[in-house]
């Protein structure tokens, strides 16, 4: 939920019944996790930077005496009001793209400003921790309760033409052990950290902070898709596999695998949840600042007239409205050009996903306790099956074309 997102919503007269098709469990696709940038992120409604404590040039705050979430009341804090109300159940994750820019080396909230690159100031650790605290405090008395805080978007890429800035892995580290985690501590609030929030491609800086002092005040790692390979979150896992992972980023537009292929590579790669960037955007892919992003749609688009649904919200659609909060993974089976993922909600159902990414339909069969089902995978084609008070697969099924599910 994006500045624009919001703006987007708040101003569609369909506004209701886009709030429905997102959250509604029953009547729309049930998302259950929701993404909230602390401040400006490059998707804002009026090309207007803005954190929770602007000052004129020159100007600090270290007791954040000015610091105000004024700005979210108007149409963002409304509707994540309006989204808990529709499901209870739905979980908030924030992230931050800029401190206040006088915390800031560069003086700027942008993440690179007259050719030099924004980092925090080590005088000013511990006045972010207080910052993120009170943010997190402001959310909580609206009745937003925030589940999970990052600490840096994108740390790796402070750019020139919306906010950012450098966090190197280990600075990122000092941050959390030293002075996030205590003043989260000290608030008696239970947020969980989560660390990095950027690539595949650059295992380390997670690595780094898990080794780290740091590792007992992380909850978990979070991750974008535009580079690298999936399969890093398994050698991550292997590592550490008490720490959960995420995908809090993906644009469409951007995401190489394309939606399907995302959340079966991220779920078959230890991955808990999956967050796609943007949820509402306007049929020019914003309002949005800066370059990057291009051709990049929300879940949903507004138009003058009306809404759509995209292919992204229908195929997102099958995990969400099926796949419950606190649902177990039981089976990853891949047979021929066919994968599979099984499913178990806590009310005992089980839910059976498969996937063909290939040219051509293919045969496969299902065994569940003891009866075998015969369907057909069509061409690039997600499908649901759901299996109703199951407690376990069956035994495997005799001479099958494609079997994907055998004994657990």
């Amino acid at each position: 939920m994006t500045d624009s997102s919001a703006y987007n919503i708040h101003n569609s007269p369909h506004k209701n019944e886009i709030m429905r098709d997102l959250f509604d469990p029953e009547k729309g696709i049930g998302l259950s996790l929701l993404r909230l940038p602390v401040g400006a992120s490059d998707f804002i409604a009026h090309d207007q930077m803005y954190s929770y404590d602007d000052l004129p040039p020159g100007n600090t705050d270290r007791e954040l005496q000015h610091f105000s979430i004024a700005h979210d009341k108007a149409y963002i804090l409304p509707l994540l009001r309006h989204a808990v109300k529709i499901n209870p159940d739905l979980k908030f994750i924030a992230s931050p793209w800029s401190p206040p820019d006088w915390m800031k080396s560069n003086h700027s909230l942008f993440g690179t400003y007259k050719q030099k690159v924004g980092t925090l100031l080590p005088e000013y650790y511990a006045t972010y921790a207080d910052y993120l605290v009170k943010f997190i405090q402001a959310y909580q008395y609206e009745g937003i309760n925030v589940y999970a805080l990052t600490i840096q978007n994108e740390p790796l890429s402070p750019v020139d033409t919306y906010p950012g800035m450098a966090l190197k892995a280990e600075d990122e580290a000092r941050f959390i052990k030293d002075y996030l985690s205590p003043a989260l501590k000290n608030a008696h609030l239970s947020t969980s950290i989560y660390a990095y929030d950027q690539n595949w491609d650059d295992p380390a800086y997670p690595e780094y902070i898990l080794k780290s002092s740091a590792s007992d005040s992380v909850g978990g790692i979070a991750w974008h898709c535009y580079s690298g390979n999936p399969s890093t979150m398994t050698n991550l896992h292997n590592k550490f596999p008490t720490s959960t992972q995420i995908i809090t980023e993906c644009s469409q537009g951007h995401n190489p695998l394309g939606i399907k292929k995302l959340l079966f590579a991220s779920i078959e790669n230890w991955v808990s949840g999956v967050i796609v960037w943007n949820l509402v955007l306007d049929e020019s892919g914003g309002p949005k600042m800066g370059n990057g992003c291009d051709n990049c749609t929300g879940l949903i688009t507004v138009m003058k007239d009306g809404y759509s649904r995209t292919g992204d919200f229908d195929e997102l659609a099958k995990f969400s409205k099926n796949i419950k909060p606190g649902a177990q993974r039981i089976q990853s089976v891949t047979r021929g050009n066919v994968e599979s993922l099984a499913f178990q909600n806590t009310d005992g159902s089980c839910v059976l996903v498969v996937f063909n990414p290939s040219n051509f339909p293919i045969p496969f069969s299902v065994d569940f306790q003891g009866q075998s089902s015969w369907y057909i995978a069509q061409t690039n084609d997600m499908s649901i099956y759901y299996l109703i008070n199951a407690s376990a697969f069956g035994r495997p099924f005799r001479n099958p074309a494609t079997r994907l599910v055998s004994k657990r």
